[in-house]
């Protein structure tokens, strides 16, 4: 069981459940319906922008985790279940609604421009700082937005929390950040540049402003799920900050990448 798991968890399958659940958990609290199509197109854009990322990464250079070599074996059978889903998810276009499929084309041509800057530039050289903050800002609208956009009326809860959720996010990228630079002496990350201490202490002010969001919402919202939803988020966020208190006792056999994907599963709890 425990070896299936891992291959799931190399797949980056945790990764593309935990951005559905946490979908789900967004369009519930906005009393949005719970569309398919825009579930499956989300799980295989998510299932695809992470292999081919590796994919791109076995490229560069020989990868000693293992997650790259279980993807490094399997490459020619990954290169063609990722074509394969590219096209069903072009095919899936016609049954998405009107309202995510726009702002799926607003945030693609976001990231259009973006990567243009960043090869065009002199972005290039400080890329690793930049996708520090701007993935978890795409993925947080990939992941929230498209639920909120199947709603004409939002209330202020879905905005607050959303913003909750993209901090998580944020802290999430950075904690896993923080851990690659015990066994990386050279990069571009944020805990790279700014050395251990000044990363612990970001992701504190990160967590206690999420707890602060999160608290005032339980105190002044009615919506029950809200309720439920800012205390999954709290829990998410204090898992995080917990790992990164002690990160050497959670760096053998990269088991911090486990827990901090497997955090996302949370919504799970309330769904």
């Amino acid at each position: 069981m425990i070896k299936y798991y891992k291959y799931a968890h190399w797949l980056s399958l945790d990764v593309v459940l935990g951005a559905v659940l946490c979908h789900c958990m967004a369009a519930r609290l906005a009393g949005a319906l719970i569309n398919w199509s825009v579930i499956i197109v989300l799980a295989i854009t998510v299932f695809c922008i992470y292999l081919t990322d590796r994919i791109l990464d076995n490229q560069k250079a020989i990868q000693t985790t293992a997650r790259h070599q279980f993807q490094s074996q399997h490459q020619d059978l990954l290169i063609k279940i990722v074509i394969g889903l590219v096209i069903i998810s072009f095919v899936l276009l016609f049954w998405l609604p009107k309202a995510v499929l726009w702002f799926g084309f607003g945030l693609s041509a976001a990231v259009g421009l973006y990567l243009l800057a960043v090869f065009k530039t002199k972005l290039t050289s400080s890329f690793g700082v930049y996708k520090d903050v701007f993935v978890p800002i795409i993925y947080s609208l990939g992941v929230w937005g498209t639920a909120l956009v199947l709603r004409p009326k939002i209330e202020w809860e879905s905005y607050v929390l959303g913003a909750a959720f993209w901090l998580v996010v944020q802290q999430s990228l950075l904690s896993n950040a923080y851990f690659e630079s015990f066994t990386v002496e050279e990069g571009e990350s944020f805990p790279i540049i700014w050395g251990e201490s000044k990363t612990q202490r970001l992701l504190k002010i990160i967590f206690w402003v999420i707890v602060v969001i999160c608290v005032t919402s339980i105190i002044i919202t009615n919506n029950r799920f809200a309720l439920r939803t800012a205390f999954v988020l709290i829990l998410m966020a204090g898992i995080n900050q917990w790992l990164t208190t002690n990160p050497r006792q959670w760096l053998n056999n990269d088991r911090y990448r486990f827990v901090l994907e497997a955090i996302f599963l949370m919504p799970l709890m309330i769904l």
